[in-house]
């Protein structure tokens, strides 16, 4: 807007107050103006209220004149610009022999008609109500053409009972997630109910335009978004904030897990759930760690992924048959991950005693972590060729291998290719967003992830952290828990026992007193005892041997479970001996009667026992008796046997008390 006009309003952004201009003359510099809040008349410098309308501070608003929609600079639209720049010179013209020959608006507009007529084609000259428009249009700054995106009706094309049913019938049934309703079937709907509530004549009919229209202007374009699931819509509305940047090493490093979308060979069958967990160097792009998991990754094997950034890979490259320089390691200063299970729990919390900062990252939130889903990206689309791949037109799962006869690869095969792609691919790759780093760090150089680590380390100087020591790092792997120590037993943990030739020095040490205990979930063979100065003292199971396989602890207790669950035979006798025992003990005795003496227990049992040896002799003659010749000979040699059948037993006497039993 080019002049100040009366009646025009000053409103100051963010605050309530508003002037209204009652006097655009200025004097001495400066015009008046009728505070709104306060009720009175106040004088503004008028370079400070240009001031204002230029920064933006002050809106200058024009009552009965509004601006078009569409501002005709965003338009695009070439014929408009010709056509306001024709107008406008005709408008300047006018008001220039106005001004200058001090004649009437009509008078002008006739010599500039009669001036302009030679060459000009018929009806391209305005007309004088054309001509009045654009003269009015030009004296309050509004633009003499809109263009074609504000034509079209100002009024609502439906009532506002049917721009209501749109949007309630919208909300309940179109935008939900997973939603079965089309858009099509909201238009029908939507028409349905509006005839029979009267809003619209049975002849009538409601467009799909229209009802789209209503729904975006309610409720945002991204339509398709709204419908989504809650936790892959927030992944798709999320909006980039601020580059990650990093200065040095293995300052910030992403980690993943990546289900690789091939048929592969394992020593126990075919397998389609292989998972790949690798990490990256953000500063430079290398990549820093891997591990390759069949099935569902854990925290164990989240764990050995970071084992592999922490220590030197060269042991690995021996065993791929790989020779290479770029061995990249290091204590990472910031570790991020996603928010599966295999990335929690008190293991993963534990890395915060080696300085590592571990940050999850939300669900379905890829973009918090860009460089690592950007690795996963490049590594299918460069190895998708390889035999056994399910991909299809860059979509995974898409294509049947076995169907097809593909003869899918072994595990050290998949391995094997994925690090040398690593090693010879994608180190020696240009990375676009290294060369932008060009602004921000001038310093850094090397455009591939190779060169940027290696012109760090080896230029530079940057000090990449020291990993820490291997009995420190089982200390954080491992879980802690407190045990007595046994010299029957040991160690006794989930119903294993555990021994060793560390035991004497242990009860030398500590005792059979309580002791703490490094517990590795994943190999149930062994265990370490913290000893004095933080020393690991290792107890071996002593239900194992070298032959017995790493079972975690989980699967051990599975493994007993399953032998007992096999071997039922003579179960349904045992349970019925156990029922004959508890039928048997459930019998009540007869109460015993008041004041009867009691008897002497040991005498009494003694007594017994003569008995009872006595009739098991009787018992073993008759079952054995002697031959007839031996009792022949026996009569000859003795014919005086003594027999005793008449004499009476002797009494026992009790050697304590003297009484006879």
């Amino acid at each position: 807007m080019k002049h100040l006009l009366r009646n025009d309003r000053l409103v100051m952004r963010g605050d309530d107050m508003r002037y209204v201009v009652t006097d655009a003359v200025a004097v001495a510099g400066r015009i008046r103006l009728f505070d709104e809040l306060s009720e009175k008349e106040v004088f503004l410098k008028l370079d400070d209220v240009r001031k204002g309308i230029a920064s933006g501070e002050w809106v200058h608003e024009r009552p009965g004149h509004t601006l078009p929609k569409t501002s005709p600079q965003v338009q695009k639209d070439p014929e408009l610009a010709k056509k306001t720049q024709y107008a406008l010179s005709i408008v300047q013209e006018i008001r220039r022999l106005v001004k200058t020959a001090s004649i009437t608006i009509r008078q002008a507009t006739e010599r500039v008609r009669a001036n302009r007529k030679s060459g000009q084609a018929p009806g391209t000259f305005p007309s004088d109500a054309t001509i009045y428009r654009l003269l009015e249009r030009e004296r309050n700054d509004l633009p003499l053409y809109t263009g074609d995106k504000n034509k079209g009706n100002r009024l609502p094309r439906r009532c506002q009972k049917v721009r209501q049913l749109v949007v309630s019938m919208a909300k309940a049934h179109f935008l939900q997630a997973d939603s079965r309703w089309t858009l099509r079937d909201l238009v029908l709907n939507v028409n349905a109910v509006a005839v029979v509530e009267s809003f619209i004549p049975s002849d009538d009919s409601i467009s799909r335009t229209y009802v789209r229209d209503v729904v975006v202007e309610e409720f945002g374009p991204e339509l398709d978004i709204e419908r989504m699931d809650p936790r892959t819509a927030n992944s798709l509305k999320s909006v980039v904030k601020a580059p990650i940047t990093t200065s040095h090493l293995l300052e910030r490093v992403e980690q993943d897990a990546l289900h690789l979308p091939w048929r592969i060979v394992t020593a126990d069958g075919v397998s389609h759930s292989i998972y790949w967990l690798h990490a990256i160097d953000c500063y430079s792009g290398m990549p820093v760690g891997w591990k390759l998991v069949v099935g569902s990754p854990n925290v164990t094997n989240t764990l050995q992924c970071i084992e592999s950034i922490l220590y030197s890979k060269a042991d690995k490259f021996k065993a791929l048959r790989l020779s290479t320089e770029k061995d990249c390691f290091g204590t990472p200063m910031l570790l991020v991950v996603d928010n599966g299970p295999e990335n929690k729990g008190e293991r993963i919390c534990k890395l915060s005693h080696l300085f590592i900062d571990v940050m999850h990252c939300k669900a379905h939130t890829p973009q918090e972590k860009p460089y690592i889903e950007r690795l996963n990206r490049s590594l299918k689309e460069a190895l998708q060729t390889l035999p056994g791949c399910t991909r299809f037109d860059d979509v995974d799962g898409e294509r049947d291998p076995e169907k097809l006869n593909d003869l899918p690869m072994t595990l050290e095969e998949i391995e094997r290719w994925i690090v040398r792609w690593y090693l010879e691919d994608w180190a020696n790759h240009k990375l676009k967003r290294l060369l932008m780093t060009t602004f921000t760090d001038p310093e850094a150089r090397g455009r591939t992830p190779w060169t940027r680590w290696h012109h760090a380390t080896h230029v530079r100087g940057q000090s990449v952290a020291l990993p820490p020591s291997r009995q420190d790092w089982k200390k954080t792997m491992y879980q802690y828990e407190s045990r007595t120590l046994s010299r029957k037993t040991g160690i006794t943990y989930r119903g294993f026992s555990f021994i060793g030739k560390s035991m004497p020095r242990l009860l030398s040490l500590v005792g059979e007193n309580p002791v703490d205990v490094l517990i590795d979930p994943d190999d149930f063979r062994h265990l370490f005892v913290l000893g004095p100065g933080e020393e690991l003292l290792e107890l071996v199971n002593a239900a194992v041997s070298e032959t017995t396989p790493a079972y975690s602890f989980d699967q051990a207790t599975q493994v007993l479970k399953d032998a007992c669950e096999n071997d039922k035979v003579g179960e349904a006798e045992r349970l019925k001996f156990r029922h004959d025992v508890f039928t048997r003990s459930a019998h009540t005795p007869p109460k015993p009667v008041k004041g009867a003496s009691k008897t002497n227990k040991p005498a009494t049992s003694k007594e017994t026992s003569a008995k009872a040896k006595h009739s098991e002799a009787v018992n073993r003659a008759k079952k054995a008796p002697l031959t007839t010749n031996a009792s022949t000979n026996a009569a000859a040699q003795d014919t005086a046997t003594a027999d005793f059948s008449d004499v009476e037993l002797l009494p026992v006497i009790d050697r304590r008390s003297g009484d006879a039993g």
